[in-house]
């Protein structure tokens, strides 16, 4: 595969590099054009067939793991051709450098599809022929081509948001669940009930160095991806269907209207209480399987089955006479007496 499919595509993609200081062989691991320059130079003088192909990789826009590193290249090619807010999901170098950092590395630059690294530079660089629908593909959520929004969802999760901050027990169970979302997004999206904002929160969780952002890409939404309310009702419907035996409301509409009286102040991942937020607990886990939803959508409804998600329980009291009804029961006793001796007497 060339490395450079016209030479306007090879001058696009040529600014999106630091010049460097020369095209010698002191340059030639940098992330430069200076060193893409030098192996270019070595391929065209060998006739060896196999050096040939190793320092055209070089010499190609993914730097062939020689010239910077291939997350170098990826961000210095999304920063130049996906520059646009509505094509661009990283804020700034950094946090693109920490998002590429959790990407599977599996292929090479003959790779264009797959959740993987290779797969996203292919598109970034075919980007600069001004299809920028390839700028989609190249983000974190691969969108279809480089894996799917679940597939990549989960292998960011997983890696960002772990020990007492893990989302899933599983990868089973985290595609299960985010394959009962509705909405993929975009990917500017930082907030709304939608796959895309979740996948932003996930990187960021390590970007930002700020666990809180795991909230924010859980089931949850953390009142970020999402309304309470928007969040609830749309696990409602996709978790517990519409119609059958595990429904909970027949359309949205009537879920918003029940959601609106639910306590808010619960904590994310509370499994009881009187609170939305132990509802979507249950909303998550019913997400998981069939066998799930029969357990666990009764437990996410207003009234609350086996008072799961319900009113704490009253305090229970001990049954017995307190210090003051054992006074009273004195002074009756002795009331008694005195009278019986009034009588008597």
């Amino acid at each position: 595969m060339p490395a450079y499919s016209n030479m306007t595509n090879c001058m696009d993609i040529c600014a999106s590099f630091m010049l460097g200081l020369n095209d010698t062989a002191a340059e030639a691991t940098n992330a430069t054009v200076g060193c893409r320059t030098y192996h270019a130079s070595v391929a065209n003088s060998t006739t060896d067939a196999l050096m040939k192909a190793d320092h055209c990789w070089h010499a190609g826009p993914s730097g062939g793991k020689q010239c910077g590193t291939p997350c170098r290249a990826y961000c210095d090619m999304m920063k130049q051709s996906c520059n646009a807010a509505a094509n661009n999901p990283f804020s700034d170098d950094a946090f693109c450098l920490s998002a590429c950092s959790l990407y599977d590395i599996a292929g090479n630059a003959s790779t264009v599809s797959g959740a993987n690294l290779w797969c996203k530079i292919y598109h970034v660089t075919a980007s600069f022929g001004g299809d920028k629908s390839h700028c989609t593909h190249a983000s974190p959520s691969g969108a279809g081509l480089c894996g799917n929004r679940t597939e990549n969802y989960c292998m960011i999760v997983n890696q960002t948001c772990t020990g007492t901050n893990a989302l899933y027990t599983s990868m089973t169970s985290c595609m299960d669940f985010f394959n009962h979302l509705t909405t993929d997004g975009a990917v500017s999206d930082r907030g709304g009930d939608t796959r895309d904002c979740r996948i932003y929160h996930g990187i960021a969780a390590k970007a930002l160095n700020d666990v809180s952002h795991c909230q924010h890409a859980s089931h949850s939404g953390g009142n970020v991806c999402g309304t309470w309310c928007d969040v609830y009702c749309n696990l409602a419907i996709s978790a517990c269907g519409n119609n059958g035996t595990n429904m909970l409301y027949a359309d949205p509409a009537s879920c918003k209207t029940a959601c609106a009286g639910i306590a808010t102040a619960g904590k994310i991942g509370d499994a009881n209480g009187d609170s939305i937020q132990c509802r979507i607990y249950h909303l998550g886990v019913a997400s998981q399987s069939p066998a799930n939803a029969v357990i666990h959508c009764p437990h996410a409804k207003v009234v609350s089955k086996d008072n799961t998600c319900g009113p704490a329980a009253a305090p229970t009291t001990t049954v017995g006479p307190s210090k003051t009804a054992t006074g009273n029961a004195y002074a009756i006793v002795l009331s008694t007496l005195t009278l019986v001796g009034v009588l008597l007497f």
